[in-house]
């Protein structure tokens, strides 16, 4: 999938896709934020908000992943990164991580973080490949589970 083209595009998130982007993280996430916390995200100043949106039919469109992140002075924070279930395994995330990276390096951003469950054999994969490199353990991280966090680090070139 290339990132952009007539069928697809990558957008900046508004107060009127909050019920979508809650629909993508319910069924990607399992401890997902509530909508109220997606619109103080949308309004907070550090943070950014991309959906790749994709055309459906001739008149509408669906968005198809959602990527948060904050930008505090030079680095990236990555908050959620979440695909529509059926739209998984096409390059969404990809495309999405591309974009933000562009952007933040528009910023002045040096380097990008995240923290990834071990058990989220896909996640890694893209992080691994986007240059990613792991840098840590949070033990006991996600309250769901209690599962360990790793903390991941990519410089920016």
């Amino acid at each position: 999938m290339a990132c952009i083209n007539n069928n697809f595009w990558v957008c900046d998130a508004k107060k009127s896709d909050v019920d979508a982007i809650d629909d993508i993280l319910r069924s990607s996430l399992p401890d997902p934020l509530s909508k109220a916390m997606v619109v103080n995200e949308l309004l907070s100043p550090l943070s950014r908000n991309l959906l790749l949106k994709v055309k459906e039919t001739d008149s509408g469109e669906i968005i198809a992943g959602y990527l948060n992140y904050w930008v505090i002075v030079d680095e990236v924070h990555i908050q959620n990164l979440a695909v529509r279930k059926d739209m998984r395994r096409q390059g969404i995330a990809s495309c999405l991580m591309s974009e933000m990276l562009v952007r933040t390096r528009e910023e002045g951003v040096r380097r990008t973080t995240l923290e990834v469950r071990p058990s989220n054999n896909a996640a890694l994969a893209l992080y691994e490949k986007m240059g990613f490199k792991k840098a840590g353990v949070r033990r006991g991280y996600y309250a769901d589970t209690k599962e360990d966090a790793l903390i991941l680090w990519a410089e920016m070139d």
